[in-house]
């Protein structure tokens, strides 16, 4: 990974990893509250590949998966979802990283981590996934929490299944 973004609703930090993946792994183990992440089998496979740390799964909320059971026939991107029910410029960030990235022949692996929009870009992605779990989790608790954690447990198994090799889309 390159950055790790944390945050809240007012709030997002995005810290480079390999300069402070020690901190990030120390502040981890002392957390206590809830990890929200939007498309969280990816972010959780993905974090722990290069960390070696296992996430509490049961800590675990993915807006993504609350989208999809209030809104099976919407689309689930987190942009589209935050322009949506959180802020109509929920985009913007990301559409000043793509116009940089497109002028100067960047991709995700290649944007300098000194790139003062992409760091804007991940704390953006904090705090509108923070929102959006604001928006959609009580929600869902109301009207399918069974139907919620189903889906989650789901996330857990397809994920541990792509990690041992399977290819899942």
């Amino acid at each position: 990974p390159r950055l790790l973004q944390v945050g809240d609703p007012d709030s997002g930090w995005a810290i480079p990893w390999g300069l402070w993946h020690g901190a990030i792994l120390e502040v981890l183990r002392d957390f206590d509250g809830d990890l929200i992440m939007h498309n969280a089998g990816f972010d959780v496979k993905m974090f722990e590949h290069w960390s070696g740390v296992e996430l509490p799964r049961h800590r675990i909320h993915d807006t993504r998966v609350q989208a999809h059971i209030l809104n099976p026939n919407e689309p689930t991107g987190l942009k589209w979802l935050a322009e949506r029910y959180v802020d109509a410029e929920a985009a913007q960030a990301e559409k000043a990283l793509h116009g940089l990235m497109r002028m100067n022949g960047w991709g995700w692996d290649t944007v300098p981590i000194e790139c003062t929009a992409y760091w804007g870009y991940g704390c953006m992605d904090v705090i509108l996934t923070s929102r959006l779990h604001q928006a959609q989790y009580p929600r869902v608790m109301a009207e399918a929490p069974r139907a919620y954690d189903l889906e989650m447990a789901t996330v857990w198994v397809l994920t541990g299944m792509e990690r041992k090799g399977m290819q899942l889309d």
